[in-house]
């Protein structure tokens, strides 16, 4: 509308033209879910002024409230917008369903009020994704002074992107091969008895171990053969047995008298060439 400045001369018509009159904007037209992102896509909208910047709002699980200012998670010129996250800054989370909406709005601040919306299903976002959005980025839209974009810009030459291509794809190899990976399998526990038990006493000698304290003692024969000839003779009685025959021999029951008689005439046999033993000894010496 026109606006008149009055002074006490005269009245000038048209001195300044004030801009209240929103874009005309028929709002999102389209929403789909990508790996770990979504696509907001809209139509042209049209203004007295121009440019016409078109503020994306985002919102989880309901629509009601989605044109809020909270809600609010980017502003944009492009026809078809990528969205990572919620408004606040967090990954948009698999599974979850994401309402957009978005509105036009002219360098003057007037934005329209339609309230077309969209929803989709998050996949959630996925270092495949994150990795698409940066290297398929185009180096023009990054030239904000002081940035890596603008340092980058003239720089990265075609040889040395192809190189960082290689480099991602390396990158993804070495992932794939991680995956690849076979889980192994830890031993049960009666697999680890086993294994214990079964373990040769001869294979843990260290002085001081376990082991060394389970290695079988020396058999000292000495220590054997008392052993046997000390042995009372009643505690061996079993039917058919050595020891048997010569308690009833020694009792001299069931008809045994003479075998402990011959018993007795061996050992005084044994005594008395022990003697003539030692007295050839004796003489052997007494010559020398």
């Amino acid at each position: 509308m026109d606006l008149y400045f009055r002074s006490s001369y005269q009245e000038v018509p048209g001195a300044c033209v004030l801009d209240i009159t929103p874009p005309t904007f028929a709002g999102i037209t389209g929403l789909t879910a990508s790996d770990g992102y979504l696509t907001a896509t809209r139509g042209a909208a049209t203004d007295a002024v121009s440019p016409i910047e078109f503020d994306v709002y985002v919102q989880a699980g309901t629509a009601v409230g989605l044109f809020s200012s909270g809600n609010l998670q980017q502003s944009s010129y492009l026809s078809s917008i990528r969205i990572f996250t919620d408004a606040s800054g967090v990954f948009l989370a698999p599974g979850q369903t994401y309402h957009v909406g978005i509105r036009a709005r002219d360098r003057s601040g007037n934005v329209d009020s339609n309230t077309a919306s969209l929803s989709a299903v998050s996949t959630g976002v996925s270092f495949a994704g994150i990795s698409a959005a940066v290297w398929n980025s185009v180096r023009a839209s990054f030239v904000t002074s002081g940035s890596f974009g603008e340092a980058l810009q003239g720089l990265l030459t075609a040889a040395r992107a192809n190189n960082l291509d290689n480099l991602d794809a390396t990158i993804s190899s070495v992932l794939t091969a991680i995956g690849a990976i076979p889980v192994v399998t830890p031993p049960t526990v009666s697999q680890i008895v086993d294994g214990v038990w079964d373990e040769p006493t001869s294979a843990h000698v260290v002085s001081g171990s376990f082991g060394a304290n389970a290695q079988a003692p020396a058999i000292n024969p000495t220590q054997v053969a008392d052993a046997v000839w000390d042995a009372v003779l009643a505690d061996h009685l079993d039917a058919g047995s050595t020891g048997k025959k010569l308690s009833d021999g020694s009792s001299g029951g069931g008809g045994g008298g003479g075998t402990s008689m011959e018993i007795q005439a061996v050992s005084a046999d044994m005594e008395t060439q022990a003697i003539n033993f030692d007295m050839e000894i004796e003489s052997a010496e007494e010559t020398i």
